[in-house]
């Protein structure tokens, strides 16, 4: 009789270390980025001595030669701003090790150019750097103590950024004016006439407007719902076509009553039966 043969026992193999995994599926690379990783952020918070610091530099060099170098530099969202601003912000070019790039320091340094709002900045291993910008955007001229300056579309001073290219805005002028054009403008520039006649609005006490066009028409806005004063504008625009008739003042902040002031005449009041107008009811505040 045969004997019965003892059933073998089956033992698991034991999974090998990372490391070796990675050297038998060429994956050097990938844990010499870890390590390289590694080091980098030990030097920068100054914990590496002098030999640590030569081995970090044999890494880095070692990661050069297995591609992680900057070959390619990718930016979106750049309208206004310089291309050699971005560069000097980068302080890195083609060919510079990735690893040895700090996002967070070139983000701080692309903040601080004029035109720039916010930055984000991305390593895309093994060798592109991808840069996004979001970028103001000139709203107003500001008029302070007879200086002009750009203001963006967030009420913030340009100081830095000449005016000359921006003349065709509309001037902002009035104390705690410039906090409040951005959402006044964002109202008054619907109107489809005023992106090209408004010269200029000046904020009245910190209560209202007053809003100066190109055709020497002053507007006098009312403190509450100038909105629904700008839609009576629209309709004497297309009624009367404003800038065709010797109007010099357009006096809106008596609704539903309208004052025109004739140029070089005391004002006029027209026909009560003409809706919409009537007598002044207050002196201007």
């Amino acid at each position: 009789m045969k004997k019965a043969t003892q059933p073998r026992n089956k033992t698991r193999r034991k999974k090998a270390p990372l490391w070796k995994v990675s050297l038998r599926k060429g994956r050097v690379p990938f844990v010499l980025l870890l390590i390289t990783l590694g080091l980098i952020w030990l030097k920068s918070q100054n914990v590496l001595d002098k030999g640590m610091t030569l081995v970090h530099n044999s890494i880095v060099n070692l990661s050069e030669k297995a591609g992680f170098i900057i070959e390619g530099i990718l930016i979106e969202g750049r309208n206004k701003t310089e291309k050699e601003q971005i560069y000097t912000a980068l302080n890195r070019k083609k060919g510079d090790s990735i690893l040895l790039c700090d996002p967070s320091e070139i983000k701080d340094n692309l903040e601080r150019l004029p035109w720039v709002r916010s930055a984000m900045v991305q390593r895309r291993l093994p060798d592109t750097l991808y840069i996004r910008l979001s970028e103001r955007k000139p709203l107003a001229l500001w008029q302070s103590k007879k200086k002009l300056s750009l203001l963006d579309d967030r009420g913030l001073t340009m100081d830095t950024i000449p005016v000359s290219p921006f003349r065709h805005l509309p001037i902002i002028i009035g104390e705690g004016s410039a906090e409040k054009a951005p959402k006044f403008l964002e109202v008054v520039l619907k109107v489809p006439f005023m992106k090209k006649k408004l010269k200029a609005a000046v904020y009245v006490d910190k209560r209202r407007w007053n809003l100066h066009l190109s055709n020497e028409v002053l507007v006098k806005l009312p403190e509450e719902n100038f909105a629904d004063a700008l839609q009576s504008l629209v309709a004497m625009e297309e009624n009367q076509k404003l800038g065709t008739r010797d109007i010099s003042v357009v006096d809106l902040r008596f609704l539903p009553h309208v004052v025109l002031q004739m140029k070089d005449k005391i004002p006029a009041r027209p026909n009560s039966r003409k809706p919409g107008i009537g007598k002044s009811r207050g002196k201007e505040a």
